[in-house]
């Protein structure tokens, strides 16, 4: 049987994990992405290319007629770069705060009812 109080510690630890990384959209910035990256210099961007395809750059940073950054926010080298000419859009991560208080009732009333399951309160044949 699992114990209440280990499986309360793994369940919040699960919830704040998941409410810190989640709920996040991509905001697109009508911008010039060139003066975007240089006025707010934001840790992430998605760049729009005008051929429709995606690409997220960490560490950003415009080079020359170029957009560069790196691959994943591990790496801190320039792996990656744009032309400028080819940016349809830039986004940047936004935390919606609407999104994020209904996931977290969610996710509470979830932890609740895992822990009257765990916790022997909870009949299935009834």
């Amino acid at each position: 049987m699992i114990r209440p109080k280990c499986f309360l510690c793994g369940a919040g630890a699960l919830l704040w994990t998941a409410l810190l990384t989640g709920c996040a959209t991509w905001q697109t910035r009508d911008v010039v992405p060139a003066e975007y990256v240089a006025g707010q210099n934001p840790s992430q961007i998605r760049v729009e290319r005008t051929d429709g395809s995606h690409r997220v750059l960490y560490s950003p940073r415009v080079r020359g007629d170029s957009l560069v950054g790196s691959r994943n926010s591990e790496r801190k080298r320039v792996d990656r770069a744009v032309a400028l000419e080819d940016i349809k859009s830039v986004a940047s991560p936004h935390v919606n705060p609407g999104r994020t208080a209904l996931f977290g009732v969610g996710a509470v009333a979830a932890a609740v009812g895992l822990y009257y399951m765990a916790a022997g309160n909870y009949s299935w044949t009834e």
